[in-house]
C-alpha cells in the first residue's frame, strides 16, 4: 500500500507544480511578438529583395562560368589538365558545357527581357506625361523575367550536378 501511496502523493506533487506553471504564463502575459523579430516596412523590404537578387544572379553567373570553365578545361585535356584515374566522359562533358552556357544565356534574356519591359512602361508613362507608373506584372515580358530569374539557376545547378558526375565517374 505504501508504493500506491507514494504514486498518489507524487502525482498531486506534480499537479501542484503544473498548476503552478500554468498560473505564471497566463495568455495576458504572454508577448505578442516574437522575441528577435526585426520589423521592417516594406521599401526595406523592397531594397533586401533587390540586393538579394542581384547577389543570386551574380552568383549564378559564376557558378555557370566556372563549370564551363572547369568542364572546358576536362575536355581538351593537355598537359595543364588535370590527371583523373580515368578519362572523363567527353559527351557527358560537352552536355555539361552546353547546360552552363544555357545558364549564362537565360541571365542575358532575362536582362533583356527586363530592359523591354522597363523600356514601355517608361515610353507610356512618358506619352501620359506621368511622374510615377506602375509595372504590368501578367505582361508576357515581365513573367518571362521572373521566369528567366529561376531558369537560369536550375541550369546553373544542373550543370555543377553533371560536372560532380563527370568527376565522380572518372574517379570511380
Amino acid at each position: 500500500m505504501s508504493n500506491i501511496e507514494d504514486i498518489r502523493s507524487d502525482i498531486k506533487s506534480v499537479d501542484a507544480k503544473v498548476a503552478e506553471i500554468v498560473r505564471i504564463i497566463s495568455p495576458d502575459e504572454l508577448p505578442t511578438q516574437a522575441p528577435n523579430v526585426a520589423t521592417i516596412n516594406l521599401e526595406g523590404v523592397r531594397a533586401d529583395l533587390k540586393s538579394i537578387s542581384e547577389k543570386i544572379s551574380e552568383l549564378t553567373k559564376t557558378i555557370a562560368l566556372s563549370t564551363l570553365a572547369m568542364s572546358w578545361l576536362l575536355l581538351i585535356g593537355g598537359k595543364d589538365s588535370p590527371s583523373l584515374p580515368q578519362a572523363p566522359d567527353k559527351i557527358l562533358l560537352v552536355f555539361t558545357i552546353i547546360v552552363s552556357v544555357l545558364s549564362l544565356v537565360t541571365a542575358y534574356l532575362q536582362y533583356v527581357f527586363a530592359y523591354a519591359s522597363s523600356k514601355i512602361v517608361h515610353d507610356l508613362a512618358e506619352d501620359d506625361q506621368k511622374s510615377t507608373t506602375s509595372y504590368d506584372q501578367n505582361s508576357a515580358l515581365h513573367k518571362l523575367r521572373k521566369c528567366m530569374f529561376w531558369i537560369k539557376q536550375a541550369f546553373a545547378g544542373l550543370a555543377v550536378m553533371l560536372f560532380f558526375a563527370v568527376l565522380l565517374m572518372a574517379l570511380v
